[in-house]
């Protein structure tokens, strides 16, 4: 009976989604946020262009992140999904990589932050705001201030250009 249920509860999360992707269905989407603690009270708006604006805040550490996820206009899949850290004054994520990696491991888990880490720079932006894209194996990372975000890999090579000239849009 035990190895029954084992059984039933390995194909159950091989079904399921594991974590959430940049590019998965809201369907997707929608099922998974709803199994990760930190995203609890997520909720959601549509904008002006159709596209949905999902939000949610969480603790971490002595401070307080933001989860934000954006659909596409037409509302059929995620884009693209950042985290927003509350950190102190001038606080930048460019200089706290390891930060961001902690911020991704209390949304996705560990297999996503250690994609992170070990993902190489693939592109920089400076401005007011330096930017770094990172490719990893998993997605796309970009950090920019206190913003961590995470691109599907079939947008994020479209999305260098604008990475690289700081014209990406973010505050989603």
């Amino acid at each position: 009976m035990r190895r029954l249920i084992a059984a039933a509860v390995l194909a159950l999360a091989a079904v399921a989604p594991a974590a959430a992707t940049p590019g998965q269905s809201l369907d997707d989407f929608d099922r998974w946020s709803r199994g990760v603690t930190n995203l609890h009270g997520l909720t959601a708006d549509a904008g002006l262009d159709g596209a949905i604006s999902y939000t949610t805040s969480f603790k971490a550490g002595i401070t307080t992140a933001e989860f934000r996820a954006i659909s596409d206009p037409a509302q059929t899949r995620v884009v693209r999904e950042s985290i927003l850290y509350a950190g102190p004054d001038d606080y930048r994520l460019d200089q706290h990589r390891e930060t961001a990696a902690r911020l991704l491991s209390a949304v996705y888990g560990s297999k996503v932050a250690d994609d992170f880490r070990g993902a190489p720079v693939a592109a920089t932006g400076s401005g007011d705001v330096p930017t770094i894209a990172y490719r990893g194996k998993l997605f796309g990372y970009e950090i920019s201030g206190e913003r961590v975000t995470t691109r599907a890999l079939a947008d994020f090579d479209g999305d260098l250009v604008c990475i690289a000239a700081n014209t990406c849009p973010v505050g989603d």
